[in-house]
């Protein structure tokens, strides 16, 4: 009876893990719970003329599973709500010969439920994006190139293995910052 009710679990985890938001079965390295999926990044940077300010905008969709969704909702009926953490940071694309660098982040957004285009927004100066700055044979000149890096990480204080989701990365946007 209970390998029937295990092989039951089984086979519904999987049912639900395909989809249209999950081309393929998502599992974790922390006990083969489901995780959430980032998909649809965007980054945008407006840089006035004449201006030193730099207006970066970014979103990203998050979706969860149907069980994630009821361990949410049974968490929050218990009166402990599970909170997801959604980070979007800017980073330098330096191409092969230099690691890309984190030049900073943008924020975080507590998420509990599929969330689409969830905004992140910050004025910096526009030095920040400078990624590019210095020179020599493996400075890319110039431009810049950054684009932004979000990853979502699931509570740690519920003694459940929960799984992060998987990095996603926006189009890179080219300038001259």
């Amino acid at each position: 009876m209970v390998k029937l009710f295990q092989r039951s679990c089984e086979l519904n985890v999987v049912k639900h893990t395909f989809g249209p938001n999950r081309p393929y079965p998502v599992t974790s390295h922390k006990g083969g719970m489901t995780m959430p999926v980032l998909s649809d990044p965007h980054l945008h940077i407006e840089v006035s003329s004449g201006s030193s300010d730099a207006k970066v905008t970014a979103s990203v969709d998050v979706t969860f599973s149907p069980q994630e969704l009821a361990l949410i909702n049974l968490f929050e009926q218990a009166g402990a709500p599970l909170r997801y953490k959604v980070t979007c940071r800017i980073r330098g694309a330096d191409g092969f010969a230099n690691p890309d660098n984190a030049l900073f982040t943008l924020g975080n957004v507590m998420v509990h439920t599929n969330r689409n285009n969830i905004p992140f927004l910050r004025v910096v100066h526009r030095d920040l994006l400078d990624e590019d700055s210095g020179s020599g044979p493996f400075s890319n000149g110039p431009g810049d190139e950054v684009y932004a890096r979000f990853w979502c990480t699931a509570p740690t204080n519920t003694g459940l293995a929960l799984a992060d989701a998987h990095t996603v990365d926006s189009p890179e946007v080219p300038g001259s910052f």
